[in-house]
């Protein structure tokens, strides 16, 4: 479809900013396949980037990618460096979130995530070792650049570290990282019970006044640390028990949730008509996709032990959810995103679309984000008459 009569634009307006998951969104493949430079999941994805990067072209400053990842700046640098080697010509985004909100980088220049913002406190990591210590004197720290973070994968100086350590202090170690973001990231050995170092780290805090969230999980996903079943034998690498201490800047939990919500904050205070867009397919994406995390903005408040149905049926619930500038895309087909698509599918039916679902995201990703727009600008004619004819054109044609 052609569009005319579209030249007087003053392009004051129109700007989306997609805010996007890496692992099983933006990067929806085996990152093992990709090491290993496998010709479907390099042809795939450069496929997929191919898309993105066109978009962007036509695009220009009406668009722009912030990657809001899980993953460090060093695991982040570690994903770069495979897509290098293996001839994935990724479509770089404009800035990087890393750990789940805490450290931001932006105005990215092709590989280099060295220039990060300022961190938000020192990690006290010195005092924390000291701590650990204290708990059990008998207990090694090691300090690599990273934990793993994806199985299958282990970090080189993780395992580098272990094998330094003794034979007999091997069982009983705890691996370290430490991050200028401010944040402390402890993976222990599955057999070693954590919530005496949970207890004493968090009064430590506590008693210093500084606000941090601190989360441990048992048998830990993602990541793993080696551990050697005799003396002789070769380690093996089993689910991590960790802790991590995250900066709470004032006071806030870092959270993917919160630079999305506080630019939304910005577009409705400033009337900017701009629209942001979240997309995920993970439990670290689920608060940042929801809707209805964003509807206090609004002054709306609702009940959370109320049955999705009931919350949905209030007016000013789905006149605030209506108003918003903002658009979900669920990745994949996760069933901790099982809410997500319930809020969807209740509002798809009250005519109100603002999650979308890529089940294929290497495929789908793109054109749910085209339509998240193309609806948007349905909706808000200001955002609509200042995209500009170019992507206006390429939303109208998914």
């Amino acid at each position: 479809m052609r569009i005319n009569n579209l030249s007087n634009f003053n392009f004051c307006a129109g700007k989306t900013r997609l805010y996007t998951d890496f692992d099983g969104t933006y990067f929806p493949f085996s990152q093992d396949s990709i090491r290993k430079e496998d010709e479907n999941s390099v042809s795939s994805a450069n496929k997929m980037y191919a898309g993105f990067r066109d978009f962007v072209a036509k695009a220009k400053e009406k668009f722009s990618i912030l990657i809001t990842t899980g993953r460090n700046k060093w695991e982040m640098f570690g994903a770069l460096n495979d897509f290098k080697k293996s001839g994935v010509d990724i479509n770089l985004p404009d800035g990087y979130i890393f750990s789940n909100g805490v450290e931001e980088l932006k105005n990215v220049e092709k590989e280099n995530l060295k220039n990060t913002l300022k961190p938000y406190l020192f990690t006290r990591k010195e005092e924390i070792k000291q701590l650990i210590q204290e708990i059990d004197d008998e207990i090694t720290i090691i300090e690599p650049l990273a934990n793993m973070r994806i199985t299958g994968r282990e970090d080189e100086t993780l395992k580098a570290l272990f094998r330094e350590l003794k034979p007999q202090d091997r069982k009983k170690y705890v691996s370290l990282v430490s991050e200028t973001s401010g944040m402390l990231e402890l993976a222990f050995p599955p057999d070693i019970e954590i919530e005496p170092y949970v207890e004493k780290i968090s009064a430590y805090y506590k008693k210093h006044k500084i606000p941090v969230d601190i989360e441990f999980y048992y048998s830990d996903s993602i990541r793993h640390v080696p551990c050697q079943e005799g003396s002789n034998a070769e380690p093996v690498y089993k689910k991590a028990n960790t802790i991590f201490v995250r900066p709470a800047k004032d006071g806030i939990k870092a959270d993917k949730l919160n630079k999305p919500k506080q630019e939304i904050r910005e577009i409705i205070k400033n009337n900017s008509n701009d629209l942001v867009v979240v997309a995920g397919d993970d439990s670290n994406d689920f608060e940042m996709l929801n809707p209805l995390n964003y509807l206090d903005i609004f002054g709306v408040s609702i009940d959370e032990n109320m049955p999705i149905e009931e919350i949905l049926a209030q007016e000013e619930v789905l006149s605030a959810i209506s108003k918003l500038p903002l658009v979900s895309i669920v990745t994949g087909e996760n069933r901790c995103m099982g809410e997500i698509l319930k809020i969807k599918e209740e509002l798809d039916k009250k005519g109100i679309h603002k999650i979308f679902n890529a089940k294929n995201p290497s495929e789908e990703f793109l054109a749910k984000l085209k339509e998240g727009m193309l609806i948007y600008s349905g909706e808000n004619t200001e955002y609509r008459d200042n995209l500009g004819v170019e992507l206006l054109e390429e939303i109208l044609n998914i």
